[in-house]
């Protein structure tokens, strides 16, 4: 029998943990999550917690987080990640999305998050564009888009970071 990978979410989640393993509901209850040899059981039980209607603020946030980490399958966790963007107002779940996003670095989000870089929310725009600096040159697809935004957007914080994310993704020699 292989030794379950274990992650402490009280690295940067929560404390006290329930003998169960699992995040029980958020009136004090804490989270450990066990993660197995099965990528896929992980992500999926990562995603119950996000979609468990009970549950709301930082434990949401901090299984959102998770869904970012090396023990997860990316093809599941993106959509869950992306729909969870596009579903809530609350700006530390925004936030845990996008340090997720950033920690997956992943190249096939760069079409949703060109997507992002209209959104009316600035704080939107800015997380879209930091996780495209993350992706770097594989994110090519983005540049007319961040050139837009670090030359027209009406947050002088956003075209900031566009401007870096370019210098990132296609340097200029």
């Amino acid at each position: 029998m292989t030794p379950k990978r274990t992650c402490w979410l009280a690295l940067t989640i929560l404390v006290p943990l329930t003998t169960a393993g699992c995040l029980e509901g958020a009136a004090g209850v804490y989270a450990e999550i066990q993660y197995s040899d099965d990528e896929k059981k992980d992500t999926h039980e990562l995603i119950s917690i996000v979609q468990d209607k009970n549950l709301s603020g930082s434990p949401k946030a901090r299984a959102l987080y998770a869904l970012g980490g090396r023990f997860t399958d990316r093809a599941v966790a993106r959509p869950v990640l992306f729909e969870t963007l596009k579903s809530t107002n609350d700006e530390e779940i925004r936030t845990s999305v996008f340090r997720s996003l950033r920690r997956l670095a992943d190249p096939a989000t760069v079409p949703a998050l060109v997507d992002l870089l209209s959104d009316g929310n600035s704080d939107v725009r800015f997380g879209a564009t930091l996780v495209l600096r993350t992706i770097g040159p594989r994110a090519r697809a983005a540049v007319p888009a961040l050139q837009e935004l670090a030359n027209k957007d009406e947050s002088s914080v956003v075209r900031m970071v566009a401007r870096l994310a370019l210098e990132k993704i296609a340097p200029i020699p």
